[in-house]
């Protein structure tokens, strides 16, 4: 979904506005995602959550670079580490929808490369391997932005060495149908740790083709919950939902 068209189905959306937000933070709608939304509504939440806003471009003398504290915790490029047995590993800063009140849009990394090399990528599993956390997280970004390859790549280098693996997605609704099989079949084998999470929509906002992520898993034995996991071969486990 583009600019032109945005802006000639939502009136209220401003040109200039559009253009400044998106020099300090990319503009990023997918299709699926901007049909949802009601042109008439000014308080549409999908609209207030994808489309930029006049507001972004004010500062205040509070405002934070790092809002979540994330710089001080990173043992390594890429990686985060709020706790001694959980460690997040950021596989990507890309995302298929750039939310506007992103909490790590001001991040260092945001302006530099869009992905870990293989040399920071290879540090990272190391870390993990070698600290061997109980759960690492795999985050973003979207980390089912990249490619299946380099998602399993990092998936098979870490399951020997930690329990429970999760994977931190939005992409079931913010791209629904795109590049999931993959993901699906490594968390389906029995004893792989692997857990999906992803928040539920509401209704209006489901698109078609959002349910088949969770529903294959389902007739392979695995568990669904909302701002949960998914995980096949291994016991259900509820997790805070403000990791989701």
């Amino acid at each position: 979904m583009g600019r032109p068209e945005a802006l000639r189905r939502i009136k209220r959306l401003s040109d200039a506005a559009w253009r400044a937000a998106d020099r300090l933070f990319p503009v990023r709608v997918p299709r699926a995602w901007f049909d949802q939304i009601n042109p008439d509504d000014p308080d549409d939440p999908l609209a207030l959550q994808a489309l930029p806003d006049p507001r972004e471009l004010l500062t205040g003398m509070d405002d934070l670079g790092d809002p979540v504290g994330e710089q001080a915790l990173q043992p390594l490029p890429w990686l985060v580490q709020k706790h001694p047995d959980r460690v997040l590993l950021l596989l990507t800063r890309r995302c298929h929808l750039y939310c506007r009140y992103c909490f790590r849009r001001t991040a260092p990394h945001h302006a530099g490369p869009e992905d870990p090399d293989d040399e920071a990528l290879d540090a990272a599993i190391a870390y993990c391997v070698r600290t061997r956390p109980r759960e690492v997280i795999l985050s973003g970004g979207d980390p089912l932005a990249v490619t299946d390859t380099r998602l399993f790549r990092v998936i098979d280098a870490l399951r020997p060495a930690v329990p429970v693996l999760r994977v931190h997605t939005r992409a079931p609704i913010t791209a629904p149908g795109a590049g999931h099989r993959g993901p699906r079949r490594r968390a389906a084998r029995p004893g792989a740790g692997v857990g999906v999470c992803s928040l539920q929509p509401p209704p209006r906002a489901e698109p078609r083709g959002s349910r088949r992520l969770g529903a294959p898993r389902r007739r392979r034995g695995a568990r669904a919950q909302p701002g949960g996991a998914l995980a096949g071969g291994q016991r259900r486990r509820r997790h805070p939902r403000g990791l989701v």
